[in-house]
């Protein structure tokens, strides 16, 4: 119980969570039993005063999917603006980079989901002024989002994470939150990964760099198509990585488990499906393969599926998209926030076709069904705002488990990857 822990009614303050750019950030219980985060954040004097209350006024209870959910504003006696916001679950930046640098796929994701949350942070007239590994977390459902928001008053940052004008006692700007997102990325992936932008996001120059919606507009294009094909049983040790990825064949399959799952954003989830592992434990398999008429017929309904979820990420189509996953579930989230990133960057995959290669059956009850199916994407094009016109090559072929309810819809209840063999 420090001296600095915020004293607000109605919230039961706990332990320090961590260090932000101006003091601890408290856990703390509301009335209702939820758990959220409480830290207090210095105002600019003058005018910037009421202009900054007001930015962060205008961004409660707006969700975003790539910036922790701000439930609060309160100012206190003492002058201070505590700002109660959600508790993102999940690892922080550095503690997945305690592990090796990120793959170029993984760069890109975070790329997309710092840079779509600082746009929307500024056209609310907010600035984050701490971007560092430690204020980006990474969800168990593979979502990057930006937590901490620090303001524009100068704090204790990072170090290697402070704008050289901030250094030189300026204080934080839009165009500060931007070279703190350049520096993200070069640290998580060198500067080769992160492309030929990385330069002018690194001015020196506050005025050389580029907006937030600019970064994203390139990250766009690059984020969703090439950690398409980005496989879950990844490794990253440094700079060399390989993958241990491989088809269960038909007929005997040879299973290992990997060593160690690696983060993968859900906006790399333009496949089919998103491959992410956590969901695999709501799926059980069991049952010999099915008849080839049972396989005839969940080709039909996994065809159709992807032909549909195709469409709707295309058209931006939030209520089709929702209508090919069972509400609730794992599945069903990801899939609206990959639209609501995708919406967000205004970019749009044209001519956008997963194709169906091969579907084994693993088990078949009355109204559900576990398959495993082996999907390829098509090539496709990016256009719209956040697009840049760009082609997509086609992927390789990969495997991914779903669970599916049926029939009247078929519906995903869970999706995954193939167990690998190393």
């Amino acid at each position: 119980m420090g001296e600095d822990e915020p004293q607000l009614p109605g919230y039961e303050v706990g332990a320090v969570a961590r260090h932000g750019a101006h003091g601890p950030v408290w856990t703390a219980t509301t009335r209702r039993g939820e758990r959220v985060l409480l830290h207090a954040v210095p105002l600019p004097d003058g005018p910037r005063r009421d202009a900054a209350l007001r930015g962060l006024d205008s961004l409660c209870g707006q969700e975003h999917p790539g910036l922790a959910r701000l439930l609060g504003v309160v100012t206190t006696d003492d002058g201070r603006c505590v700002l109660v916001s959600q508790d993102v679950p999940g690892q922080s930046l550095a503690d997945v980079l305690a592990a090796g640098r990120l793959t170029t796929a993984e760069v890109a994701a975070v790329r997309q989901g710092v840079g779509s949350a600082l746009v929307h942070l500024h056209r609310a007239g907010v600035v984050h002024g701490n971007l560092n590994p430690d204020t980006v977390r990474l969800t168990p459902e593979g979502s990057v989002v930006v937590v901490d928001v620090a303001g524009e008053v100068p704090g204790q940052g990072a170090a290697g994470f402070v704008p050289p004008e901030c250094e030189a006692g300026g204080a934080a700007s839009p165009a500060g939150d931007v070279w703190g997102l350049g520096r993200l990325l070069q640290w998580s992936g060198g500067e080769e990964v992160v492309g030929p932008d990385l330069a002018t996001m690194l001015s020196p120059d506050p005025r050389g760099r580029p907006a937030a919606a600019e970064t994203v507009g390139r990250g766009a294009a690059a984020a969703v198509p090439v950690l398409a094909a980005a496989d879950p049983a990844r490794r990253s040790s440094g700079p060399g990585r390989t993958t241990g990825h491989s088809r269960a064949r038909r007929g005997g399959r040879h299973r290992a488990r990997p060593r160690r799952a690696r983060w993968v954003g859900a906006v790399t989830a333009v496949l089919a499906v998103a491959a992410t592992a956590g969901v695999l434990a709501v799926v059980q398999t069991g049952g010999g393969p099915g008849s080839p008429a049972e396989r005839h017929e969940l080709d039909a309904v996994v065809a159709g599926l992807l032909a549909r979820r195709d469409a709707a990420l295309a058209e931006h189509d939030q209520d089709r998209l929702a209508e090919l996953t069972v509400p609730g579930t794992d599945v069903a989230e990801r899939d609206r926030r990959l639209l609501a990133e995708l919406r967000s960057s205004g970019a749009v995959p044209r001519g956008l076709s997963t194709r169906l290669v091969d579907v084994e059956v693993l088990q078949r009850a009355a109204g559900s069904a576990v398959v495993e199916a082996v999907i390829v994407q098509e090539a496709y094009r990016w256009d719209g705002d956040g697009g840049t016109g760009r082609s997509v090559a086609p992927r390789p072929p990969r495997c991914v488990r779903l669970g599916l309810v049926g029939p009247d819809p078929w519906r995903l209840r869970a999706a995954g990857p193939c167990e690998v063999s190393g």
